[in-house]
């Protein structure tokens, strides 16, 4: 009776809209926590994260996202970090299941990526260097041109004990996701370059964590992404759903 009352009531609070805030005219505050995906591309620069949580469900991805979650002791079972191009254009690197990918960020809305996720949140970077963004896109994108289509893979050595550090281009390295995303940020200056990316996992880059960043750079806090389609009360069924799991 509980859990059929409960699913009738997160039913039909899936069914109200968020109050999506508008923004003000540089598209760089918003008031509120929710962001309209179609304006990521106007404030986002490179270096910026997003977090993802997968939609429940007993499919393969399914639990094994929860056992991520369940796993880091945190709410986010995927990351990806912001490249953008010299040219203005937005990506987003991630290491998937079908390996490391550098995605145009339009491409989530269009193909309906973001229907697999009941919830993703960007959190953005600030720190001196950040005018100097088209180098900075120079210098990822270099990165990602060289992880690109590298194998999926989570190094439980490393993860557990650190392992031996490998050289981010080693033609047979993979990548988990919040290992390729700290590699990144190593290539970048962002993290220690003798720290061990595989032990970094999602959950280090949400809010709360404590990075180890050079002096003056800081990471902002979590902002939801509004996909249109995809609801507020939907996100807190889902929510729901994890913490039951």
């Amino acid at each position: 009776m509980v859990i059929g009352w409960s699913s009738s009531f997160f039913y039909r609070r899936s069914r109200e809209p968020p109050s999506i805030p508008e923004a003000n005219e540089s598209l760089r505050y918003y008031k509120g926590e929710w962001i309209p995906q179609e304006h990521i591309p106007e404030m986002v620069e490179t270096g910026d994260l997003v977090l993802f949580t997968s939609a429940p469900s007993l499919t393969g991805k399914g639990i094994g996202s929860a056992a991520v979650r369940l796993g880091t002791f945190s709410a986010y079972d995927h990351v990806g970090l912001v490249l953008k191009t010299p040219e203005g254009d937005t990506r987003l690197i991630e290491a998937l299941a079908e390996g490391v990918s550098v995605s145009a960020w339009h491409h989530f809305a269009e193909q309906g990526w973001h229907k697999d996720y009941c919830r993703i949140v960007l959190r953005r970077l600030n720190w001196p260097a950040r005018g100097r963004r088209g180098h900075l896109g120079e210098r990822l994108e270099e990165f990602a041109d060289a992880v690109n289509g590298k194998k999926y893979g989570l190094n439980l050595c490393g993860l557990i004990c650190g392992g031996t550090l490998r050289n981010w281009n080693d033609p047979a390295r993979t990548y988990f996701c919040s290992e390729i995303v700290a590699e990144g940020y190593k290539f970048l200056g962002l993290l220690p370059p003798d720290s061990c990316a595989a032990r970094y996992v999602p959950g280090d880059f949400s809010e709360g964590s404590q990075l180890a960043f050079p002096e003056g750079v800081t990471i902002g806090g979590e902002f939801k992404i509004a996909f249109s389609g995809r609801w507020e009360g939907f996100e807190q069924a889902a929510n729901f759903a994890i913490r039951s799991f």
